[in-house]
């Protein structure tokens, strides 16, 4: 039977002060923003479901049972990969306050992860990113969202690194960015591709406010872009030609291409910033799953039948 609190009670510090404090401890490993946002975002939550099970107020007084039972109740109605976001956050937590020394042991030590099922990450293609391209419009904005669809799928770079261009960057042919781990990427463009970023520069002088951010991409009014408005712009492009696109699928569909026209897979983790060769392969094995089917549908003997 799992110890049970009385509503209110807490020992030490609650979930707000460490979660703050952890806040700083994220910050000061050079995580990126969205990556601290998407940690304390899912603690916050399960936090909350903690408090609504009756279960211990304080960090520090969780035990294995309890992260088990707070993942069984956060299972319920999500995907397999949600759930293990949460295990992850969880265990980054815990893993700071057992360095802080707030914890005697690891309440998740031999906790096995959750299972996810093997999935292909949804890429777009280039004839869909060419059809979102064309559908954008030519007045102002149009050109900045054509410009930005067609810059994420020719870089395959995430949105925190897509907004980290400059217009400095822009006219000299060579964008760099910091991405996760503080690792850093250089990008060139395409013909093609920079061709639009620099119709887009010539655009972007209308916006006011233009001349008072380097920030290559701008919303309405002439501020920074932010990703939430980044976020929107690649729906709204996909919706225009009956796709369901997150920036993240042209990021896929970049490393798709890539393999497909013969890139090498250490040149394509370069790229993409991958931490490890392993992370980048996972396009390489799910690309030769796609080959093989390819090669079924036209080889198979069959039976004459």
């Amino acid at each position: 039977m799992l110890q049970r609190t009385d509503a209110g009670t807490t020992t030490g510090l609650g979930w707000a002060e460490y979660l703050r404090q952890w806040e700083v401890h994220l910050r000061a490993r050079g995580l990126a923003t969205s990556t601290i946002a998407w940690y304390l975002g899912l603690m916050r939550e399960a936090a909350a479901r903690l408090s609504a099970l009756g279960l211990p107020e304080a960090p520090a007084a969780i035990t294995r049972e309890h992260i088990e039972e707070v993942l069984a109740s956060l299972r319920e109605g999500r995907a397999p990969e949600t759930l293990r976001a949460y295990y992850k956050a969880l265990r980054a937590f815990y893993r700071w306050l057992l360095d802080e020394g707030e914890v005697a042991r690891h309440p998740m030590e031999r906790l096995p992860w959750p299972k996810v099922p093997p999935r292909a990450p949804r890429g777009v293609t280039a004839d869909e990113v060419r059809a979102m391209v064309r559908a954008c419009g030519q007045d102002v904005l149009g050109r900045r969202d054509a410009a930005l669809v067609a810059f994420l799928f020719d870089t395959g770079w995430r949105a925190s690194e897509a907004l980290q261009a400059t217009v400095a960057m822009a006219r000299e042919g060579t964008y760099r960015a910091l991405a996760k781990g503080g690792r850093e990427v250089v990008a060139t463009l395409s013909p093609r591709v920079q061709e639009l970023v620099n119709r887009w520069l010539r655009a972007r002088a209308q916006l006011p406010g233009a001349g008072l951010t380097s920030a290559l991409w701008l919303g309405r009014n002439g501020e920074p872009l932010t990703r939430h408005g980044l976020y929107e712009i690649v729906a709204a492009a996909g919706k225009r030609v009956g796709l369901a696109v997150h920036p993240h699928m042209l990021r896929h569909g970049h490393a798709y291409a890539w393999l497909e026209a013969g890139g090498d897979v250490m040149d394509l983790k370069e790229n993409l910033g991958h931490s490890s060769v392993a992370v980048t392969e996972t396009y390489l094995r799910w690309q030769a799953r796609e080959r093989a089917l390819r090669a079924r549908e036209r080889h198979a003997p069959g039976l004459g039948l």
